[in-house]
């Protein structure tokens, strides 16, 4: 998805391979979108809340390195847990409807 066409507030869906998953956009930038996941699944905090970033083609990147990851892996993705290990980087694929 061409993220330029994009506004902050709009509810987006993201897949990567198999697995699916909704977030929020909260900044627009001339290079891509940030993309925040839901902080409360079913009222209750959510342990996979996250603030995933988007290129202009609505695939995820890294841009940081967590502690906790292996410096030995090169894939941009799990670097930043940017993506499902499985399928690798997260995608935009669509607008959610607010109806």
């Amino acid at each position: 998805m061409d993220t330029k066409t994009l506004v902050v507030g709009q509810d987006v869906f993201l897949e990567s391979g198999c697995y699916g998953c909704h977030g929020r956009v909260v900044k627009v930038t001339p290079s891509g979108v940030d993309v925040q996941t839901p902080e409360l699944v079913g009222g209750l905090p959510s342990v996979d809340a996250k603030l995933i970033h988007f290129d202009n083609d609505g695939r995820s990147y890294a841009t940081a390195s967590p502690s906790s990851c292996d410096p030995e892996d090169k894939r941009p993705w799990t670097r930043d847990v940017n993506g499902t290990l499985e399928c690798g980087p997260w995608y935009i694929v669509g607008l959610i409807s607010k109806e």
